[in-house]
């Protein structure tokens, strides 16, 4: 999780703080649909409720309230209507205003249960990610993967660099991200779907075997 926002605090469920935004943020991964809608608002872009209820399998009316609770929690907005042809209908369309991501100062502030909420839905993305590549066979067809497992032993001033670490990895990413858009604006290019993921966090002790 990254360490820093720069928000305006506000209390949340547990009697803590946590900024705006990010209180927003964790109510919309509450809900197993907005979640999996903000989710594919940020991997695709611009979507229609139709379209997501075809992915996720979720009828068209509880996908479009739930993307208007999206736009409350300035997670979407609605860029586009269009008109039906023959139905007489108006097909709205969103963008994600937010990553599918935390940026919170204060992990401790947040409900336990609201916080296992949002770490498994995060986990589930990761792990569907990874099906969804290794069940078409993309994973492992050439070298352009990286996965890592390095089991470590830090003191405490070494978790908070690694924190620290982790944060600079991501937003390294993010800059990536942002001069590839740039580059493909000028050439045309599609573009390349990747999953960039880092997983760092403290475990428990392992047990002594009995002799």
């Amino acid at each position: 999780m990254p360490l820093k926002s720069d928000a305006k605090n506000a209390p949340d469920y547990n009697g803590g703080q946590v900024t705006k935004r990010n209180r927003n943020q964790i109510r919309a991964m509450s809900h197993p649909v907005r979640a999996q809608a903000l989710r594919l608002l940020v991997e695709r872009g611009k979507l229609s409720p139709a379209e997501i209820g075809r992915e996720i399998g979720v009828e068209t009316g509880k996908v479009s309230y739930h993307c208007q609770q999206l736009v409350a929690y300035d997670c979407a907005e609605l860029v586009e209507t269009r008109q039906v042809e023959g139905k007489g209908a108006v097909e709205h369309f969103y963008l994600a205003t937010a990553r599918h991501i935390l940026e919170t100062a204060d992990w401790d502030a947040l409900n336990p249960e609201m916080g296992e909420a949002v770490l498994n839905e995060i986990m589930r993305t990761i792990f569907d990610d990874y099906e969804a590549s290794n069940a078409e066979g993309v994973i492992g067809s050439d070298s352009l993967f990286h996965l890592s497992q390095t089991p470590m032993i830090l003191d405490r001033e070494g978790v908070k660099e690694a924190m620290e670490n982790s944060e600079r990895w991501r937003l390294e990413q993010s800059e990536i991200e942002a001069r590839s858009t740039a580059r493909r604006h000028q050439s045309g290019e599609k573009g390349i779907h990747v999953s960039s993921s880092l997983a760092f966090f403290k475990m428990p002790r392992p047990r002594r075997r009995k002799s």
